[in-house]
């Protein structure tokens, strides 16, 4: 996982989840109908069932617990995922230790909803 992919909660659940079940529209499409192509317009009205599908409240309020932000929490995504270390381009392929948070000292530490304006 890296930082990037961690605090992108939408990428994390819905979108994720719209791909797998566009897909398997799609594959559904493709079987039932062989002799076929996937026009545009059909190609829309697949996409329809499986955002449908995907893009629901709970897959949303998941995607927000897993990357910390509500309920705030900073222990969701773990230390090493703030590192600039890419194992996958490393000669070597070790993975540093997770950096010391003592030096973190311009993390934000106070819930954000206190920040936020009223509805």
């Amino acid at each position: 996982m890296t930082f990037d992919f961690a605090t992108k909660p939408l990428d994390r659940g819905v979108f994720k989840s719209l791909k797998s079940a566009l897909n398997k529209a799609c594959h559904f499409y493709m079987k039932t109908n062989p002799t076929r192509k996937i026009t545009k317009q059909q190609f829309g009205k697949l996409l329809a069932v499986a955002w449908s599908e995907a893009a629901t409240i709970d897959n949303a309020v998941s995607s927000l617990r897993a990357t910390g932000i509500l309920p705030y929490n900073l222990e969701a995504i773990p230390e090493h995922a703030y590192s600039v270390f890419d194992a996958a381009k490393s000669s070597i392929g070790t993975v540093p230790p997770p950096p010391d948070s003592s030096k973190l000292s311009n993390v934000v530490t106070e819930p954000m909803a206190e920040h936020l304006p009223d509805p």
